[in-house]
């Protein structure tokens, strides 16, 4: 787990200072805007199911190249148990933000191919796992393609694990996305 987040800070780190080197040497900075869905299975024995639905956006800052954030609704169908007398939700609901680097190694005319992680947080109105936490940070690492609808619009599919909080508290989603990128 270490030597995940260790890479995700400096994959993160290191497309930070690429985008501010080569920004100013890019001509034409496309910037995007993506509603999205998700849907999560977990390892963890208390949380079943994730659904996530919001809005990601960025801009491309090199050739094949992006960086943004986005900002997540959750829904976790969680399992009801009763531990000494202290009753479980059946869900939790709560919001998360991440800030996202994606690199395009493969392009094509219709459809391109990303890689990509962040780094964030999730916030939620019941503890995700017992003895667990409001808020903890997340770790995304995402692999897809969007395949190209028009010149502006195109389909974005991605499968994408994601951590969820870093200590014995924590969970691991595994699951996709679906977005539609709008491309200015």
């Amino acid at each position: 787990m270490k030597k995940l987040i260790l890479f995700a800070c400096l994959a993160l780190a290191l497309a930070m200072g690429t985008a501010t080197a080569q920004a100013a040497s890019t001509d034409a900075e496309r910037f995007f805007i993506q509603p999205e869905v998700g849907l999560y299975g977990t390892s963890s024995n208390d949380v079943s199911t994730i659904f996530t639905y919001g809005l990601s956006a960025g801009v491309f800052v090199a050739d094949g190249l992006a960086v943004g954030g986005e900002l997540l609704g959750y829904y976790m169908s969680m399992s009801p148990r009763d531990y000494r007398l202290d009753a479980r939700y059946d869900a939790a609901n709560g919001f998360g933000f991440n800030g996202l680097v994606r690199y395009y190694p493969f392009t094509a005319e219709q459809a391109s191919m990303y890689i990509g992680t962040g780094l964030g947080g999730l916030f939620t109105d019941e503890r995700i796992n017992y003895d667990g936490y409001y808020s903890t940070m997340t770790v995304p690492v995402d692999l897809g393609v969007t395949i190209d609808i028009t010149d502006q619009f195109s389909l974005d599919v991605g499968g994408r694990y994601q951590r969820i909080g870093f200590t014995r508290h924590g969970l691991d989603a595994y699951g996709g996305n679906l977005g539609l990128n709008i491309v200015f």
